[in-house]
């Protein structure tokens, strides 16, 4: 498998008020891409240089967690030109073991992203989850 990240950005479920915690369970999943290895430079930016992400965990390698405001990412992950440093094609080696779940494609939910972002008058936290491509469900 080639060095990168799988990025995968879920509705946070219950109080969408309050930031979430790794014990959350995921809701509705806005987006999937997959990118090199600077691909989370970019969130690893909103979490130190502006505080407007959390990292919430890493559970010993595979997946770090980030919990943010959706005013935060959702313009960046909807940006006309695709979300951050997303790969077009989806990556893979030779040998790789592809389980159903593998999409092979960036997936962007309009519908789970929800309104407009200007317009929503509460915080809506999203939950960030980047790991490995084996690691995640194809639907949620």
């Amino acid at each position: 498998m080639p060095l990168g990240w799988l990025v995968v950005v879920f509705r946070q479920t219950g109080d969408r008020t309050m930031p979430a915690t790794s014990k959350c369970p995921h809701g509705e999943r806005i987006a999937i891409w997959q990118s090199g290895l600077d691909g989370i430079n970019w969130l690893q930016d909103l979490t130190h240089g502006g505080g407007h992400a959390c990292f919430l965990a890493y559970n010993g390698g595979y997946p770090f967690e980030y919990t943010a405001q959706a005013k935060h990412l959702l313009p960046r992950i909807l940006d006309e030109k695709g979300p951050p440093l997303a790969d077009e094609m989806w990556k893979r080696d030779l040998g790789d073991i592809l389980l159903p779940s593998y999409l092979g494609r960036t997936e962007i939910n309009t519908d789970a992203a929800g309104e407009d972002v200007s317009a929503c008058p509460q915080p809506r936290l999203l939950r960030e989850r980047i790991g490995a491509p084996f690691d995640v469900p194809r639907h949620r």
